[in-house]
């Protein structure tokens, strides 16, 4: 067992209590293991939300053109290799979005350093 001798006072609100003893009951181990935990292994995420605007720009270009090849498509009755080359590209930028935006959700009690 490793010797803890170096405390940690934090304050925190009922609320805030509760969800920490409900998320450390869930894991059913004690609030200061789950602490612990966290504060080794844990990750904190934050997104910047203005920093999406432009993305959401380029999916609603994205939308609109996969609209418009749509409309033409069912207009027509038919899809030409043009057509089906700017589906291809539209695809191709959506799938590289995804990419950008999958990130590995982190687990309470996961890999790294074991106090």
């Amino acid at each position: 067992m490793a010797i803890r001798n170096i405390e940690k006072h934090i304050r925190l609100s009922e609320k805030e209590d509760d969800i920490l003893r409900r998320k450390a009951e869930k894991l059913n181990v004690s609030v200061c293991e789950y602490i612990r935990r966290m504060a080794v292994n844990g990750n904190i995420l934050k997104y910047d939300i203005l920093s999406l605007h432009d993305d959401l720009i380029g999916f609603r270009m994205v939308c609109n053109e996969l609209n418009a090849i749509a409309k033409k498509i069912n207009t027509h009755r038919k899809i030409s290799e043009n057509d089906i080359s700017a589906l291809n590209k539209q695809l191709d930028f959506l799938e590289s979005y995804t990419e950008k935006f999958c990130i590995p959700i982190p687990e309470i009690v996961g890999e790294g350093e074991n106090p």
